[in-house]
Formats: structure tokens, C-alpha cells, sequence
């Protein structure tokens, strides 16, 4: 079948006409169908609107013909190249785009499996290392920690904090002002409080999207969602002194995961104001220039990321010369008896509860579940009833020891004295990668040292070059290889039972530690009597 060159042109004309006759009868009949009882009344002014219709038709037809067919050819051979680019160009963009969504979906998911995996047990200081216990999941273990506000730099002494009956306003409460009110906020509070805690349990919640207290109806679209970003200011003190940028010290964070992102994702989240940062830790650096450099450090990263949202935790008295400009101070509110009830059971029902699965596991949670709230309130009312021990109940990590130890031992010694030795044999071991370097025996000699000391000289805390200074001789003594800056830092981050009080002082979690510790070598010696006589002639020479 011969292809002649006419026949572009016949279809041209064919079309022509079918377009034509759909344009002259097309209209009228629609109108006629569906206004067929207007019509049906009103012939005359129906026929005339009908005839004016067609003229306008043939007046356009020849119009068209003439001048409007030439102008519209013109315009299609100019614009059609230009309308093609244009669709390539999106259709380009768009595939860019998506695949570029997909990428960032991606590296964002293998960065969470990577949070999960380094965060997703519950801190404890080493304390559950060293007994039988398996580690907690975070979120298992983690109680509420409620916060209360503080006071505010001049420029936001006037922003008002979240309603919330009975000030129990949580990290959520802040964080989910949509306007971003709450854009900078400094947590403050004393060691051991949660800080650090706090901060995990945002980093978890956000990276996991489980549901939590406050959390439910924030963030409903997953895109809305912050990236968290959670660095230790003690861990990046060489980048800060040489101020390097915040996407460089991320980057290095990473490396310990041996998961490398490529750093123009990373930057590209902290330019569009995807991501909170989550500073820990003002108050672990040593000296207060360090201190000064760091707030500058943090400081110059709010204002190069300034669409980002900002936390930073520290003590108070770290802060006094360091308060971060803009931001809103909020403090870690004080440990109460409904958290340490809390605590207590998902402990004990941690212990409790085996690894069996599916309905045999539910109804062993079901039938422990009264034991467990009876254990507790007989832990409480333990702890309650004694003058020294009731303060255990607003410290964590104590009451956590206190717990342990029942799991272990399904009772607690009503004489306090063993209660210290017990916490003292089971925690002061200290171990590095699962291997013990210094049995708590050992450890408690060095400590009972300083404790005496610290005692002779009616202090409660100490600073690290004065511990230096005593404990030398009796580390050299018990263990010589150990460095003393190595095993100060072993004792704060294992056994828990000593802690930094600011940059530059030491204390024990609690004085009834320090009291042990001192008496100890008096109770071994069997030297009782002659503390009493020196008591007495110091009597008697008043």
C-alpha cells in the first residue's frame, strides 16, 4: 500500500471537518438536552441565541483560515522545541529528586539501625556488668524524668513554658511547640540525676518512633520527624579546640560505629533544618576555659545550622559563666517516689519475666505482676524506714544497686553495714572489655585511703590533683601499672560509686559510702577502742 504525500494533508482537512461540525452542533445539541424544557418554552430567544452562536462560529472559522492558522503555526514551530526541553528537563529533575529521596531514606535507616545497636541498653554505669543480670533494654528500663523550669536568659526570660498540671512537664512538652518556641534548651542538673538518660531516650524515641508519653501525636508525618544527632562534648574536645565544623565532629562520631555516611547527607539535614543536636556533657569538661571555648564552639554551630533545634546538658555551677545565649534553662526535677516505685518493679520484673515466648510469657508477666508490686513497696518501705537509706530512693543509680542486689539475693540485710559491703564486693571490680584488671578488694583498699582522708579532713568532695596525690602509694602498691588519671576515670564510669561533682571536684555518690569506706580499716584492724580514746583525750583537752 503506496504511501502518498497527500495524505498528511487529507488527514489534516478530515480533521478540520470533524472538528468543525463537533464545534457547530456539539454545543447546541448539549444545551438542547439538558435545558430541554427552557428551550421547549422559550423557542424564539433559544433559535436566536443558536444562530448567533453559528456566525460567531463561521466568523472564527474565517478569521482562523486567513491570519489565526499562520500565527498559531509560527508560535507552535517556536514554542513546541522550547515546551519539549522543559518536560525533559522535569521529567530529569524528578528522577533526580526521587532518586535522591530514596538515598536519604536510605542512609537515615542504616543510621538508626546503627543508634540502636550502640545505645539500646540502659546505663548503669557498669553496675550491671558485674552481676548476673543480662543488660536492660533501654527502653525497657528507662522512667519518665520530669523537668521543672529554670531561669532564662534576658531574651527569653518572657516566653512562657508548656501548661502542665502539677509541673510535671516532660522533654516532650518543649519539643512539641510546632513554632519552635523552645528552638535552644539548656538542661541543667546535678550528676547522676538523668541528663545523659534523657537525652538517649529523645534520641531512641525519635530514631525508632515508638510510642511515648508526650510523643503520640507529635511529628504525625514521618518527614517532620528531627533527625537526632547525640555527641559527648568530652569525647570531640580536639575538634573544638581547633573549631571544626559540625558536620566534620559527627563524622568522626561515626567512625566508632565503623559506618561511614557520605557527609553531603549529612550536611544537607543540617541545612535544611531536619536534625536536633544533643550536646552532653558541659560539665564533664575539666577547666573552664575548655568550658568557655566549648559554648562558643556550640554557639557558633546554633547560628551556621540556625534552622536546627539545639539541647545542652550540663550541672549548674558549670553554667555560671557559660549560659548559652537564647536559650530556655530547664532543670532536672528531683527524683521522686513514684519514678523509684517505678523503677524498682521493671527491675524486678525484668528478673523475673524469662525469654519463653508468645502466651506462656504473657501470662508468667500476668502472675508475677502482684509479686512484683509487693516486692517493691516492701524495698520502699525498707529504704524509708531508715534515716540514711531513704536518701537512696532519689538517687537512680543507687536505688538501681539497692534493687540488683535483692534480685540476687531475694532480701536485703536490715544491718546498713552489709548493705555498703555488698554494694561495695559486687561493684567496685573494675573491668575493661569484660576482662576483670582490678578486683573490687583491691579497688576498695585504694579507696578506703581517700575516704580517711577525705574524712580526717571534714570534706565531702575533692580535687582530682589531691586524689592524685593520696591515692598514689596505695595504687602503686595494689597495682602499679594502672595510671592515676585511668583509674579515676575506671572508678566514675564502672562502679558508680564515685562521681564528678563539676570539672574539677570529686565526691562519693553518697556519704554513707565515704563513711564506710573511712570506717572500714578501723572494723578490720579491730582499732575500735583506740578511736574511742583518741576521741576521749580530744574531749578532754577542750
Amino acid at each position: 500500500m503506496s504511501n502518498s504525500p497527500d495524505s498528511p494533508t487529507k488527514i489534516k482537512e478530515v480533521g478540520a471537518i470533524v472538528t468543525l461540525a463537533l464545534a457547530v452542533f456539539g454545543p447546541p445539541a448539549t444545551v438542547i438536552t439538558v435545558f430541554q424544557q427552557f428551550v421547549s418554552t422559550h423557542a424564539l430567544f433559544a433559535i436566536a441565541l443558536m444562530l448567533i452562536y453559528e456566525f460567531l462560529i463561521f466568523v472564527f472559522r474565517k478569521v482562523w483560515d486567513g491570519f489565526g492558522s499562520k500565527v498559531w503555526e509560527n508560535l507552535a514551530q517556536k514554542l513546541a522545541p522550547r515546551f519539549s526541553d522543559w518536560i525533559d528537563r522535569r521529567i530529569g529533575q524528578t528522577q533526580t529528586l526521587s532518586s535522591q529521596r530514596i538515598l536519604s531514606s536510605r542512609y537515615q535507616k542504616e543510621y538508626y539501625e546503627d543508634l540502636c545497636k550502640y545505645w539500646d541498653e540502659l546505663d548503669t554505669k557498669g553496675v550491671i556488668n558485674l552481676t548476673g543480670l543480662a543488660p536492660m533494654p533501654f527502653d525497657e528500663g528507662f522512667v519518665p524524668i520530669y523537668l521543672e523550669p529554670g531561669r532564662t536568659s534576658k531574651s527569653t526570660r518572657n516566653l512562657h513554658t508548656p501548661a502542665q498540671p502539677e509541673s510535671k512537664l516532660t522533654i516532650w512538652d518543649y519539643l512539641a511547640d510546632e513554632r519552635k518556641t523552645f528552638k535552644q534548651l539548656l538542661i541543667i542538673g546535678p550528676t547522676t540525676s538523668g541528663k545523659t538518660t534523657l537525652l538517649k531516650h529523645v534520641m531512641l524515641t525519635l530514631a525508632t518512633r515508638k510510642s511515648s508519653s508526650g510523643f503520640r501525636h507529635l511529628f504525625r508525618k514521618r518527614q517532620n520527624t528531627p533527625i537526632p544527632i547525640l555527641l559527648s562534648l568530652r569525647e570531640h574536645v580536639d575538634a573544638i579546640e581547633i573549631g571544626s565544623s559540625l558536620v566534620d565532629v559527627f563524622n568522626k562520631h561515626l567512625q566508632k560505629w565503623k559506618h561511614q555516611l557520605p557527609e553531603e547527607w549529612v550536611k544537607s539535614q543540617l541545612e535544611k533544618g531536619r536534625c536536633l543536636i544533643l550536646f552532653d556533657g558541659l560539665d564533664n569538661l575539666s577547666e573552664e576555659e575548655l568550658r568557655t571555648k566549648a559554648m562558643s564552639w556550640i554557639e557558633q554551630q546554633i547560628k551556621d545550622f540556625a534552622d536546627n533545634r539545639f539541647i545542652v546538658t550540663s550541672s549548674e555551677s558549670s553554667i555560671r559563666n557559660n549560659a548559652l545565649r537564647n536559650a530556655t534553662v530547664v532543670k532536672i526535677s528531683p527524683f521522686q517516689v513514684e519514678q523509684a516505685r517505678l523503677l524498682i518493679e521493671k527491675w524486678l520484673m525484668y528478673n523475673k519475666i524469662d525469654d519463653s515466648p508468645g502466651q506462656k510469657k504473657y501470662k508468667q508477666r500476668k502472675a508475677v505482676k502482684l509479686q512484683v508490686r509487693e516486692e517493691a513497696e516492701k524495698i520502699l518501705s525498707f529504704l524509708n524506714s531508715d534515716t540514711v537509706l531513704c536518701t537512696f530512693v532519689h538517687n537512680p543509680l543507687l536505688l538501681t544497686m539497692i534493687t540488683i542486689i535483692y534480685c540476687d539475693e531475694q532480701d536485703i540485710s536490715e544491718d546498713r553495714s552489709k548493705i555498703y559491703k555488698e554494694i561495695c564486693q559486687r561493684f567496685l571490680e573494675i573491668r575493661e572489655n569484660h576482662h576483670q584488671i582490678l578486683s573490687s578488694e583491691k579497688v576498695q583498699k585504694v579507696l578506703q585511703e581517700l575516704a580517711s582522708y577525705m574524712m580526717h579532713k571534714g570534706c565531702s568532695s575533692i580535687s582530682s590533683t589531691e586524689i592524685q596525690t593520696v591515692i598514689q602509694k596505695p595504687l602503686e602498691y595494689v597495682e602499679p601499672t594502672i595510671p592515676l588519671t585511668h583509674f579515676i576515670d575506671l572508678v566514675i564510669n564502672t562502679s558508680g560509686l564515685m562521681v564528678k561533682k563539676n570539672a574539677e571536684y570529686y565526691s562519693f555518690t553518697h556519704p554513707a559510702f565515704q563513711e564506710y569506706l573511712a570506717a572500714r580499716p578501723i572494723k578490720d584492724k579491730n582499732l575500735e577502742q583506740e578511736l574511742i580514746n583518741s576521741l576521749e583525750r580530744d574531749l578532754n583537752e577542750q
